[in-house]
């Protein structure tokens, strides 16, 4: 019996497309098949994270993946201006929250910074941790239909991030800068190609780091009160895409 699912509620992700088919793996297989219950001859939605969404038919399953036909391809256009958010990182459960979250927001990018104030260095082991990370970066858009994957580097150091990041419009978390809301116009006028939101880890940026981004971008306030750094990352990124980049068009 084909299952009664909405096929535009869902959207998979699939890592292999070839020609007219596209492969779920077999943990995104399971979801498809064995919790949500959709069957042989269904329609679903499939995204490979390059932009593009894949109407298609499933087909089979075998013991490792589950393989679709693809009827049509809609190409989301990525964003004319790019957000790359630079994080102080946090604790690991926190951090990799607060990727699924920037990522279903529409991060193009996170970095993870290390900073004075970081601490319990998890981060030292990022190949143990990068491929859950991964995970949480392909459900962020997966629920919300985001088709563009963001990409979460290996964590830099503070000051080293600063010299890749020279063209942006750089803004950074400070409680006292200006409200964030407030730029909108100097934002939306802004031809950087990129707008670089810095947020310090808990117990926030040292001084010297406070001076070295007061070079190079403008603090700016999230809210009246004072916000968690995965919060904090997620309020930013959220509102600096929306001022940055009206809804992307489906071409």
């Amino acid at each position: 019996m084909k299952s009664k699912k909405n096929a535009d509620h869902f959207l998979f992700y699939a890592d292999t497309i070839e020609k007219d088919v596209a492969y779920l793996d077999n943990e995104e297989g399971r979801h498809a098949m064995a919790v949500l219950r959709f069957c042989a001859g269904d329609q679903i939605r499939v995204t490979d994270g390059k932009g593009s969404v894949y109407e298609c038919t499933i087909a089979e399953k075998s013991a490792d993946r589950v393989s679709v036909t693809v009827h049509n391809a809609l190409i989301v256009k990525k964003p004319e201006t790019e957000i790359n958010m630079y994080v102080g990182l946090c604790d690991k459960d926190k951090f990799e929250d607060l990727t699924e979250q920037c990522s279903a927001l529409g991060a193009r990018k996170i970095t993870p910074l290390i900073c004075r104030y970081c601490q319990n260095p998890w981060w030292q082991q990022w190949d143990k941790h990068s491929a859950r990370i991964r995970k949480k970066l392909i459900a962020g858009i997966k629920q919300s239909h985001n088709p563009w994957l963001t990409q979460c580097e290996s964590p830099i150091g503070f000051a080293e991030a600063l010299c890749l990041d020279e063209k942006s419009f750089l803004l950074f978390a400070d409680a006292d800068g200006t409200p964030l809301l407030a730029l909108s116009n100097r934002i939306v006028q802004s031809t950087a190609p990129a707008i670089s939101c810095y947020i310090g880890p808990p117990g926030g940026f040292c001084d010297e780091e406070i001076s070295s981004l007061q070079k190079f971008g403008i603090p700016v306030s999230l809210s009246a009160f004072r916000l968690r750094t995965e919060l904090a990352a997620a309020v930013m990124c959220g509102t600096a895409a929306m001022m940055a980049n009206a809804n992307p068009r489906v071409v």
